[in-house]
C-alpha cells in the first residue's frame, strides 16, 4: 500500500495529466494517506460503544460515558478533551471519562495498535434519541466506512438513515449486535431473516456480531 501511494503521489505532478483525473487522483491519494473513518451509528442502547471496544480490544468507553459525538484519533499518549452545549471545554483523564455526562463532544487521543489506520466516530447523543440526528448526520458526513448498529432497525432508525447522503450509504454496513444474547434467547434466526431485506437494499451487507461474550473476553 505505501508503494502504491507513493507512486500515485509522484503521478500528480506529470503534465500529461488532464486536470479532471489529476484532481480525482488527489482525492484518492489523500484518502489513502490517512487513517480510515469509522462512524458506529445507531439507536440508543444498540451496543456501539461496546462495538467500539470490541475493535480497540480495549473497554475504553465506559458504560457511563455520554456525549452526543465521541470522538477517538491515533496518539502516542492518552488526552481527553471534553466540550458541552454552555462552551466549557474540559480534560480527563482515562479512568475519569465514567464520570463524563452530557457532554456535547468528547475527542479521545489514544495508543492503540488499531488506530494507527482507524478513527473512530460514535453518534451517541447523550444516549437518547434527542439530538440523534445531528449526531448521525456530524458522524456521516465525515466517514468513509459507516457501521449501523442495531437489533430491529424499527422505522424511527429508517427515517434517520433516510437523510443520510446516498454516497455515504454505499459504504454502510448493518451491524446486529448483542448477537449472542438474542441466541440465548431463540430469536437470532429471526432477527436476521427480518434485517435481510433491508440489508441488501440500503446497506453493502449484514454482519451479526456477539457483543456481549466477545467483551466479556476483555476482562
Amino acid at each position: 500500500m505505501t508503494d502504491i501511494v507513493a507512486r500515485l503521489e509522484a503521478s500528480l505532478d506529470l503534465p500529461e495529466l488532464p486536470d479532471a483525473a489529476r484532481k480525482n487522483a488527489r482525492e484518492l491519494f489523500e484518502s489513502l494517506s490517512r487513517p480510515v473513518i469509522v462512524a458506529v451509528l445507531g439507536p440508543p442502547g444498540s451496543g456501539k460503544s461496546a462495538l467500539i471496544n470490541l475493535f480497540l480490544k480495549d473497554r475504553l468507553l465506559p458504560d457511563a460515558l455520554s456525549a452526543n459525538v465521541i470522538e477517538i484519533v491515533p496518539a502516542e499518549d492518552f488526552a481527553a478533551e471534553v466540550s458541552y452545549a454552555d462552551g466549557r471545554l474540559e480534560a480527563a483523564e482515562r479512568d475519569e471519562l465514567s464520570d463524563v455526562q452530557d457532554a456535547d463532544h468528547v475527542h479521545i487521543a489514544a495508543p492503540n495498535a488499531v488506530l494507527r489506520d482507524m478513527v473512530l466516530i460514535e453518534a451517541s447523543a447523550c444516549g437518547s434519541k434527542v439530538g440523534l440526528k445531528d449526531a448521525i448526520s456530524y458522524a456521516s458526513e465525515r466517514a468513509d466506512i459507516i457501521l449501523w448498529c442495531t437489533q430491529t432497525f424499527d422505522d424511527s432508525e429508517k427515517s434517520l438513515w433516510k437523510d443520510i447522503d446516498p454516497q455515504k450509504k454505499d459504504h454502510g454496513f448493518l451491524l446486529l449486535t448483542k448477537a449472542d444474547k438474542m441466541a440465548r434467547k431463540r430469536k437470532l434466526a429471526q432477527a436476521l431473516a427480518a434485517l435481510t431485506g433491508v440489508a441488501q437494499e440500503d446497506f453493502s451487507g449484514l454482519l451479526p456480531i456477539a457483543t456481549l461474550q466477545a467483551l466479556k473476553a476483555l476482562d
